[in-house]
């Protein structure tokens, strides 16, 4: 799952125009299997201890700390990569979903 952390962005602010590009990335990322959230909980980003001030992009896999994402998150080219780089979304020992046809 990535997950989108932003502050608290309001209808017409500039940080809704970034919120909107990365949100467009969603239905491929969902094509993919990768589920795509967004949060302005400012509890639950600093329970993370994230790095960085939102906005910030995590993927996490099975729980536990989120991957974070440390390049411009205004190139949808290195979002992508980032969250479909198969040494960030492929966890060891476990066995990918097979689709029989």
């Amino acid at each position: 799952m990535a997950a989108l952390f932003v502050d608290p962005c309001e209808s017409g602010d500039p940080c809704e125009d970034d919120i909107m590009r990365l949100v467009s990335l969603s239905d491929s990322l969902r094509d993919m299997g990768i589920l795509m959230v967004q949060t302005s909980d400012q509890g639950y980003i600093e329970r993370l201890r994230l790095r960085s001030r939102p906005p910030a992009l995590g993927l996490f896999r099975n729980g536990g700390e989120p991957i974070l994402f440390d390049g411009n998150l205004e190139s949808e080219t290195s979002v992508m990569k980032f969250l479909t780089d198969p040494d960030n979304v492929l966890i060891d020992g476990a066995i990918e979903k097979v689709d029989v046809r």
